[in-house]
């Protein structure tokens, strides 16, 4: 989902979530990676978060042996020491 529908999306769901949680949000498209998701993550106290998978290995035989990391922004204002 590109960022413009996804924000709206995201702007209506923000206003139904319990402050007593934390939440995250994956990422896929490349439109997110912008100052406008950054700050709307970050002024909602949302992480986003996206995956890397080039170097995912999906045959059976390397199953066991399979790469995978996960990044993610998160504003320092809502980081706990």
């Amino acid at each position: 989902m590109q960022i413009f529908e996804g924000l709206e999306s995201l702007r209506e769901l923000v206003r139904e979530l319990d402050n007593r949680f934390r939440y995250a949000v994956e990422v896929r498209h490349p439109s997110w990676f912008q100052d406008l998701a950054y700050n709307f993550f970050a002024n909602n106290a949302i992480c986003m978060v996206w995956s890397q998978l080039a170097e995912l290995k999906c045959s059976h035989q390397e199953k066991d042996r399979q790469k995978y990391s996960r990044k993610g922004f998160w504003s320092d204002t809502n980081r706990q020491n």
